[in-house]
């Protein structure tokens, strides 16, 4: 059986680290060299760390000076050492990677300690307590230290949770839109919830949906990654729902009557004082997770929206099978929902007939809360949901402004 590991990651994490000194300080301390498991990668943490710790230059000179001409031999000379500088284009998402190979650290130990108890099993004359010793040991490299909450510290938390009750701070993306509300009454902090749809059946228009009636009106930050549509096409369609406005007629620039250019003043001043951001560039998930924390240490974040998964194929590091980039896709928007504390809308395509993700059944396996939207027969169906039942409800759809209401 070959052991788990990520190469992908272990580059990742080094890339970070070499192009970013705040982000080698804090790895330098937290990272153990053990978490690497191709040695030419743990050769090259190991000399980081050590001019980190020491408060030495870890430029590239400095590096393949402190790696040594053996060691330069082993990682695959000047040129790999070379290649791993811009492997990643930023490093802010460092702790991301170091969590994956945690995991995989975590999946070895479990194997190789699987093994021995088998060997200790099948011997009549091993003691069952080495077995447990070997048992717990799994457990208690798996523990730690920053994560640990106490019994007293977790009670407290929870008394102070429900003493907040009623106050609606940070309590995520509320849904607002008829029949819906009644099955998903929010998208918590934390939670992903993955909207799918086929081609044309409504998925961009119930996330802006959700966007207008609910992030707006409340003042909540959110941004939106807009991997299909331009900014300004993205905009006129909240503005188009805002307003009421055929989005035909925004689009083809064609004069408003009176109503409507009230409704679409309104609507722009709306807009002008959202928290609302778009962006429009096509990146990779790790890219989007590492802009997103960014943009939530200056402006807050209580909902980011990917629109949508498949349009992020290719760009991610991963050079195999389609549903195993998708679901590392779907992976990395829970773990962004989970560390950043906000809400997160992924949009997918579905197969024909089953509501199954687009060639990538394990999707599935990640949001908190799967809908499939259909805005011709104007039903949704939560197929999935880990904190309320499941169901099909009718929603009301609204075609000239492409807005669910």
């Amino acid at each position: 059986m070959s052991l788990p590991f990520s190469e992908e990651s272990e580059k990742a994490l080094l890339c970070s680290m070499l192009i970013d000194k705040e982000v080698a300080e804090k790895a330098a301390r937290k990272v153990k060299e053990e978490v690497f498991y191709m040695p030419c990668h743990g050769l090259i943490f190991k000399a980081i760390r050590e001019a980190v710790l020491a408060e030495r230059p870890s430029d590239f000179p400095s590096l393949i000076s402190a790696i040594g001409e053996r060691g330069m031999a082993e990682i695959g000379g000047k040129e790999y050492l070379s290649s791993l500088y811009t492997f990643i284009p930023t490093g802010v998402a460092w702790e991301h990677y170091y969590g994956v190979l945690s995991d995989k650290l975590d999946r070895r130990n479990a194997i190789i300690a699987s093994e021995r108890i088998s060997l200790l099993a099948a011997d009549d004359a091993s003691l069952f307590t080495e077995i447990e010793q070997i048992a717990s040991g799994i457990v208690g490299s798996r523990v730690n230290q920053d994560g640990i909450v106490g019994a007293a510290s977790l009670a407290s938390e929870l008394s102070q949770c429900f003493d907040a009750i009623g106050d609606d701070d940070n309590r995520g993306v509320s849904m607002t839109l008829s029949g819906v509300k009644d099955l998903v009454k929010r998208i918590r902090p934390g939670e992903l919830c993955l909207i799918g749809g086929a081609s044309g059946d409504g998925k961009t228009s119930l996330a802006n949906s959700i966007l207008v009636k609910s992030c707006i009106p409340n003042k909540q930050p959110a941004l939106y990654f807009s991997l299909e549509m331009s900014t300004r096409e993205q905009g006129m369609r909240l503005v188009s729902i805002a307003g009421r406005i055929p989005l035909e007629k925004l689009l083809d620039r064609i004069p408003l009557d009176k109503l409507e250019n009230q409704r679409f003043a309104k609507a722009l001043t709306d807009l002008h004082t959202s928290k609302i951001a778009i962006m429009d560039q096509v990146v990779g998930i790790q890219e989007a997770f590492a802009i997103a924390k960014d943009y939530k240490e200056i402006n807050g974040l209580d909902l980011v929206v990917i629109d949508y998964a498949h349009l992020m194929l290719g760009l991610n590091g991963h050079h195999g099978e389609v549903r195993h980039e998708l679901e590392h896709i779907g992976k990395t928007c829970k773990w962004m929902a989970k560390k950043m504390n906000c809400a997160v809308i992924l949009l997918t395509q579905i197969h024909d007939g089953d509501y199954m993700p687009a060639e990538c059944k394990g999707l599935m396996r990640h949001p908190d809360i799967y809908m499939v939207v259909s805005a011709d027969q104007e039903t949704l169906q939560v197929l999935k949901q880990r904190n309320a039942p499941k169901g099909t409800c009718k929603v009301q759809f609204y075609g000239p402004s492409c807005e669910f209401y």
